[in-house]
């Protein structure tokens, strides 16, 4: 469970870009895009703009390729479901602690079963 976590938290603020270096006759620019979660790299627009560099020629500006946010979406909401099931556990296990350990309490099927669940959207 501290491995969903942390990973979540990693995912959430991760920040990154790509930069490419455009040759122009007389002249050379380094060119980049930032992007950052959610992922939709389709947004991500090049600074500085492409249509300002080489006398022009760019007829429009150019975007990355992709839109991972809804993936990204999905692993961040499986490790804040995973952070909020390990507060009610713990807490369930100090307020219900007579009940776990009662012979014909079905709690104990409960925890495993939800457990299995979360391990299978992982």
């Amino acid at each position: 469970q501290f491995f969903s976590i942390f990973a979540f938290a990693t995912c959430g603020g991760f920040e990154g870009s790509v930069t490419f270096r455009v040759t122009c006759p007389g002249d050379n620019a380094s060119v980049s895009a930032a992007f950052r979660y959610p992922f939709r790299l389709n947004q991500a627009v090049f600074e500085p703009s492409l249509t300002q560099l080489c006398n022009h020629t760019w007829p429009q500006n150019v975007h990355l390729v992709g839109d991972f946010a809804s993936a990204a979406q999905f692993f961040v909401a499986v490790g804040v479901a995973s952070f909020l099931y390990s507060l009610g556990a713990l807490g369930g296990y100090l307020c219900y602690l007579h009940l776990y350990r009662c012979a014909g309490s079905r709690l104990p099927l409960m925890v495993s079963a939800s457990g299995v669940l979360r391990v299978w959207l992982w």
